[in-house]
């Protein structure tokens, strides 16, 4: 007899800075999205795949949605968002805490209109203080009639992720499985190196400054001595940010570098040479070699 497989998709929504990197994260249990409490950190969608013996669970983080940064990109983000959640098995609704917002009523409105079930993630249950509140929010959200599933979380901890991962299961139509049971994510090398570079220089920017790059891996070669060579673009708006970007006499491209060098390393187990461009448009671009302490003008 043949062996019966389950398997479906499950869209993360949320408002920026819910947590659905982390809760990604943790289901999986690879880090296969960048997290930093920078709004907006996601840029794309992000997709993790978890394998539990019959059960292939393939999640998709998306951009957060907000009022504050509405504007067209926002509205394409919609209406991408809206398609993905009318084609999913499940919708995993993430909210931050037990305080609700017109942001989530924003991303209420967004998942209401279609028949796909929907669990509602209280995340960062590790922050809530005066727990005996947990339970009337919970309740509010009972009243609201939308949702599969209410489930209390930490992605950080870990708290009740073995719950929610099993609520998920619970919900999989039986599938043929998409991908290897090997296989923890779509994306391929490139896109995991650039988004490692990419979390580094978030972190230590100006929030719209870390909003706007954009890394490029134009090539990864590995030599003979055993070592990585990585080159990437690091593609901004203006001179000003890269200014920024660069720092006084190439300080903190220098120090940013470094800090994604040696993520590369633990990734690879291997020495890497990376060098890094800062690049306007198609215009002249700088370089700076994380491994050596002159600044080069191209």
């Amino acid at each position: 007899m043949k062996q019966k497989y389950y398997c479906g998709t499950i869209v993360i929504v949320g408002k920026p800075n819910a947590g659905k990197s982390t809760i990604i994260n943790s289901l999986v249990k690879t880090k296969v999205s960048i997290v930093s409490k920078r709004p907006h950190t996601t840029q794309c969608d992000i997709i993790g795949i978890q394998n539990d013996g019959l059960f292939q669970a393939i999640y998709i983080d998306t951009p957060g949605i907000s009022y504050k940064h509405f504007n067209v990109n926002n509205v394409i983000e919609k209406c991408y968002i809206n398609k993905l959640c009318n084609n999913a098995t499940l919708i995993l609704f993430v909210l931050d805490g037990i305080t609700w917002t017109s942001e989530d009523n924003l991303i209420l409105n967004l998942v209401k209109h279609n028949t796909i079930p929907v669990i509602a993630v209280i995340n960062k249950n590790d922050k809530i203080l005066q727990k005996n509140n947990l339970l009337p929010y919970i309740e509010s959200l009972r009243k609201k009639k939308l949702f599969e599933e209410i489930v209390p979380i930490s992605g950080k901890t870990g708290e009740n992720i073995h719950l929610l991962s099993k609520l998920v299961q619970a919900l999989l139509p039986i599938s043929k499985i998409r991908f290897p049971t090997t296989q923890k994510t779509s994306y391929n090398l490139y896109f995991k190196v650039q988004e490692i570079i990419r979390e580094k220089f978030i972190f230590y920017l100006g929030e719209e400054v870390s909003y706007s790059i954009r890394i490029i891996v134009e090539s990864i070669c590995f030599k003979e001595k055993k070592m990585y060579v990585i080159k990437a673009l690091i593609v901004v708006k203006n001179n000003q940010h890269k200014q920024i970007i660069v720092g006084k006499k190439g300080t903190k491209i220098k120090f940013c570098g470094t800090l994604a060098r040696q993520e590369l390393e633990k990734y690879f187990k291997h020495k890497v040479y990376l060098s890094l461009f800062v690049k306007k448009d198609n215009k002249k671009y700088q370089v700076y070699n994380v491994h050596q302490k002159k600044f080069l003008q191209k």
